[in-house]
């Protein structure tokens, strides 16, 4: 890390879960733009009515839920996007032919399909900070390409939870006793809160201790307390970033740690994962200059200067119910998923674009970007964005100077009853999602 404490040390990875809100390990960092992911709280205030008292008491304060939402921009990649075209659309089928991997999307179903996000934050101290987003779905997103633009994804996220290191125990030391070694153990350890077990502090480490701990020969851990905490938990390892819990519901700010046995359960909030990226000389966004082409009803439509699609996956996002501690259930479909976008393009013919317009005429919509050839191959990479049946929206070209007319066509695309009403055709270097 460079440690420059500012957004040039940024990073977002993701980490597809093994059940829904189980956090995963961060396994694809992609660059990008910008997020406003945050966390969202629900409080409760208790009134309380005491004679002679003029405001309400702080005490009486309490977090009642908690979720985070936002979105994330990026450039498409020519590689490594898959996972979030999966997690956005539901449904996926690949097939290869030697180097060349094509991966199709179609609109399918999302349940138990959820990701985990690590978004790391630099503060001007230079740490980066980790903000682990656990339960995550893809609620909305847009695919744009724009005149003297790179072809663009902004992602809508809701997840289940925001995790960081803030509030949790930070370890002060660790004093080995009795007869040293050469062994060398990992601590961290996490607060339990009314409002349920936090992240687990930042890990701290000791070495030249005993291989065999016991009652002589022990590490004794020592931690700040942490405001609101009732106990602790202890997660031990002799490997860094795989602490499990070795101790639970510690009452006092210290730990004599005498036994080997092995801990089980991982600690919430994993360390920041360090990122890493695809080669750059292999990776690189789709722009507006390469070759790409879009088409309606067969026929090429000339004079667009901007084309985007932003489909939405309805969910229910508010499902919290007594005893969740104020984490929501998994979010699911509850409405049909719409497909929408727009066209900005020069008003060049009636035939174009208004015909289809005024007859309310469905269209066949296909859109493709297509980047450098694949090495050795005659195949290059490329995305492809297929719409069976579109109807165009707005209204009839009109004049507002002496230049060439404009149109902004917004369009929805719906289901043809054969055919998925939206597919993403991903053709790549990527042996797997």
């Amino acid at each position: 890390m460079a440690n420059l404490g500012t957004g040039l040390d940024a990073s977002v990875g993701f980490g597809v879960e093994s059940s829904w809100n189980t956090p995963a390990t961060i396994t694809r960092f992609l660059p990008f733009d910008s997020d406003t992911v945050s966390r969202k709280k629900t409080t409760v205030q208790g009134m309380g009515l005491r004679a002679g008292i003029l405001s309400p008491f702080a005490a009486n304060r309490r977090i009642a839920t908690r979720e985070a939402t936002g979105n994330i921009t990026m450039d498409v990649q020519n590689q490594g996007m898959g996972l979030l075209f999966n997690h956005m659309l539901g449904s996926n089928s690949i097939s290869n032919s030697g180097s060349v991997y094509t991966q199709v999307f179609t609109l399918g179903s999302r349940r138990g399909l959820s990701l985990t996000a690590q978004i790391g934050r630099p503060s001007a101290d230079g740490t980066v900070n980790p903000f682990t987003y656990t339960g995550g779905k893809i609620v909305d997103y847009e695919l744009s390409l724009a005149t003297n633009q790179l072809f663009k994804l902004n992602l809508g996220m809701d997840f289940a939870d925001e995790i960081t290191l803030a509030n949790t125990p930070t370890i002060s030391g660790i004093t080995q006793t009795g007869t040293a070694g050469s062994t060398t153990y990992y601590y961290r350890v996490s607060a339990n809160l009314a409002s349920g077990e936090t992240s687990a502090g930042a890990e701290f480490k000791t070495a030249l201790s005993n291989a065999t701990l016991s009652s002589t020969n022990y590490n004794v851990v020592t931690w700040a307390a942490v405001t609101g905490a009732t106990t602790y938990n202890v997660y031990r390892s002799t490997t860094a970033g795989a602490e499990l819990k070795i101790a639970s519901n510690v009452a006092a700010t210290t730990y004599s740690d005498q036994s080997n046995t092995a801990g089980s359960g991982s600690p919430l909030g994993p360390l920041l994962t360090t990122p890493t990226y695809t080669a750059v000389a292999s990776a690189a966004p789709f722009a507006f200059t390469g070759a790409n082409t879009l088409t309606l009803g067969g026929s090429a439509v000339a004079a667009v200067k901007k084309f985007s699609v932003k489909p939405t996956n309805p969910s229910k996002t508010d499902r919290f119910y007594l005893g969740s501690s104020g984490v929501k259930a998994e979010q699911v479909d509850n409405a049909y998923r719409t497909v929408t976008g727009t066209l900005e393009c020069e008003f060049t013919s009636l035939s174009a674009l208004y015909a289809a317009y005024a007859a309310d005429t469905g269209l066949a919509f296909q859109f493709k970007v297509i980047g450098d050839y694949i090495s050795s191959t005659s195949t290059p990479y490329s995305v492809q964005i297929d719409m069976p049946k579109i109807f165009l929206d707005g209204d009839t070209p009109n004049i507002t100077g002496p230049d060439i007319l404009t149109q902004t066509v917004p369009f929805v695309a719906l289901y043809d009853g054969t055919n998925s009403a939206l597919t993403i055709t991903n053709v790549t270097t990527d042996t797997a999602l």
